[in-house]
């Protein structure tokens, strides 16, 4: 995507370009977040964070506060923030300090499953949509690279 870059696209706004490519990059974020989620469990109980779930110890959503959450926006807006002028940026400080305890995220994301299964799944799933998401992300960057169309306006 550096090519693509330099060469300082400025794709109509609203257009279907445009839209791809927040879509882009709102994945990219959702991603990361994702990913720095795991990490975080991976830290907290080792390779199989599914540990929770046989019942042994402290619970997966103890060991992930509030705090955790913060820190995985944190790091994953790094991926937007190079496109998001000041208003934008403090307007995600706010969201941020509201965001949600981690275990209050595994609810909503897994109503109706039991506390046993509920982070062995969520997490199975975020897996699979991180997985996906990369692949997807790479497919995109190399499009909009070859077609010239990286706009890296900030909004």
């Amino acid at each position: 995507p550096a090519a693509a870059k330099e060469a300082g696209a400025r794709l109509a706004d609203p257009s279907a370009a445009i839209s791809v490519l927040w879509l882009r990059r709102s994945l990219t974020f959702t991603v990361c977040l994702m990913e720095n989620l795991m990490a975080a469990g991976d830290d907290a109980y080792g390779a199989d964070a599914s540990i929770a779930s046989e019942g042994g110890g402290e619970s997966m959503t103890a060991l992930l506060s509030k705090d955790t959450v913060l820190d995985a926006l944190n790091d994953a807006y790094e991926s937007l923030r190079p496109y998001h002028g000041w208003l934008a940026q403090k307007s995600f400080g706010l969201f941020v300090g509201a965001a949600p305890r981690y275990d209050d995220v595994l609810a909503m994301v897994g109503p109706g499953l039991g506390d046993a299964d509920r982070n062995a799944v969520v997490r199975a799933d975020m897996g699979v949509y991180t997985e996906t998401g990369r692949a997807l992300i790479a497919a995109l960057e190399d499009l909009y690279c070859e077609l010239g169309l990286e706009d890296i306006r900030k909004v």
